[in-house]
């Protein structure tokens, strides 16, 4: 019976040693495929943020390039520098035809942007007419097809008269050549 129980116990101690070893080996083989999946699992998201930020950078070059477009485009629109006397003459004839007088004009043109080809143009133009005339002056000039600003408006009004007489600035934009 001793000998019975001594096989089974070597049967027992020999299947633990194999679990014990088997265990063990395969301990030793999954840790470092860990090491290595966790490896795979930082440069994986390293790439990820690197294409996030490369898309990034691609958007921005693509918007850039729109914009240019765009930018060429609205260039086109404007009208040439040589052309603003006749803006002027628009804008009086604006005037005429909205019942306000005119008296005198003064204009400044610098350059709008790094580039250098196009120039803002500002106008102050002192007008006189009545309440319901410098209205329509002030709406036409908003709603005017040419590219008008409004920077300032400067009202004043004579009790005598009741004539309203308005200072009001304008800027727009101008290709050079």
């Amino acid at each position: 019976m001793l000998l019975k129980n001594r096989a089974v116990q070597i049967l027992v101690f020999l299947i633990v040693a194999a679990v014990v070893l088997n265990s063990g080996f395969y301990m030793l083989r999954t840790s470092r495929e860990a090491v290595r999946a966790e490896s795979l699992a930082s440069r994986l998201e390293d790439i990820r943020k690197d294409i996030l930020s490369m898309e990034t950078e691609r958007r921005l070059y693509a918007n850039y390039g729109t914009g240019r477009e765009k930018l060429g485009i609205f260039k086109q629109r404007l009208p040439k520098q040589t052309d603003y006397i006749d803006m002027l003459n628009k804008l009086y004839k604006l005037a005429k035809s909205d019942g306000m007088e005119t008296s005198s004009l003064s204009t400044v043109a610098r350059q709008a942007g790094k580039e250098g080809d196009i120039l803002l143009i500002s106008f102050s133009i002192p007008v006189a007419g009545d309440y319901r005339s410098v209205r329509k002056y002030i709406y036409d000039i908003e709603t005017s097809p040419l590219f008008l600003t409004i920077d300032n408006l400067s009202l004043s009004a004579d009790q005598a008269t009741g004539s309203i007489t308005l200072s009001i600035g304008i800027s727009t934009y101008a290709r050079s050549g």
